[in-house]
């Protein structure tokens, strides 16, 4: 599994691979498709039209009434934002129409409600500085607000003994998965896709990121039908819930053409997940010391113990 943690870590340049997500987050944020100073990520947030410049056709683009602190969905005269409704997105319920607003678990809600209300307590005005501060804030709590299968003790096979046998057949049962599905991922190359996929609006260009997610969708299918001695159970799980997180991030961007937002978030928590997974792999490797398992070169646990991925 280690190709996929280098992989995340530096590029073919040697470059941080963590500027380049960054560079693919900035790219998501100013895709405007219809060219009406709304970034399409903000109509999915808003149900406005990525398409139509002006979705309540009164006249006046969906950026622009933004900016003057008026519902982009509601035809002018009459679609400024009252103190009542400012005062209803801030409850959590929020409006009956405000319900209806497409939005990534409650992070696109949350974004919302403190984009509005930060306009009415300044005036209408938000500056460049303050979005910038917002959009950091909102997506600063993305580890906690990104949804992924956790797995627990109960969704595992106990191996009814734990012996040096049981233990050694656990790390080639768990390498032949690596070597089958052969998880390696060039981030800067999903990266690459992912803005094309945007740009073009063709979800043919997220072939790979498909390709991603069905990798560690079929890791995590197959980790969970094997036998995990008892004493192997907290880095099994380990593993399972670190893949787990991974996959969820490669939907959210597989999704990106729909979910703008979703992508957004994904790319904003994949450098965390990747560093947990690294985590999770050094730990199978350190319970093998542990134990006095070792591997030779032709036994499938040997790619955990020498990480020959590397």
């Amino acid at each position: 599994m280690i190709l996929v943690f280098r992989s995340l870590k530096n590029n073919k340049d040697g470059a941080k691979i963590s500027s380049g997500l960054t560079n693919t987050q900035a790219s998501v944020m100013e895709i405007d498709t219809d060219k009406d100073g709304l970034p399409d990520w903000k109509e999915a947030l808003w149900k406005t039209n990525p398409n139509n410049s002006d979705t309540d056709a009164d006249g006046t683009s969906d950026g622009e009434e933004i900016k003057l602190n008026r519902n982009p969905l509601k035809p002018a005269p009459g679609d400024e934002f009252t103190p009542e409704e400012i005062k209803n997105l801030n409850q959590q319920d929020g409006t009956p129409e405000f319900n209806q607003i497409s939005k990534t678990s409650e992070l696109a809600e949350k974004f919302l409600n403190q984009y509005v209300l930060q306009k009415s307590l300044n005036s209408g005005i938000l500056d460049d500085a303050a979005k910038d501060a917002l959009m950091k804030s909102v997506l600063g709590e993305v580890s906690t607000e990104l949804p992924f299968r956790t797995y627990t003790i109960s969704d595992i096979k106990i191996s009814d003994t734990d012996n040096t046998e049981d233990i050694k057949q656990y790390g080639n049962e768990m390498g032949a998965i690596a070597k089958k599905y052969n998880p390696r991922v060039r981030m800067d190359e999903i990266s690459s896709s992912l803005k094309i996929a945007l740009e073009t609006k063709n979800k043919d260009g997220l072939y790979n990121i498909k390709i991603a997610l069905e990798k560690y969708t079929n890791i995590i299918n197959e980790s969970l039908k094997i036998s995990v001695p008892r004493s192997a159970v907290n880095v099994h799980l380990d593993f399972l819930n670190g893949a787990s997180r991974m996959a969820e991030i490669f939907l959210g961007m597989y999704r990106a053409i729909d979910d703008p937002f979703a992508a957004l978030v994904a790319i904003g928590d994949v450098q965390n997940t990747a560093s947990e997974l690294i985590d999770s792999n050094k730990k199978i490797s350190d319970y093998f010391d542990r134990k006095n398992i070792t591997y030779k070169t032709n036994e499938n646990g040997y790619v955990f113990v020498n990480n020959v991925f590397e």
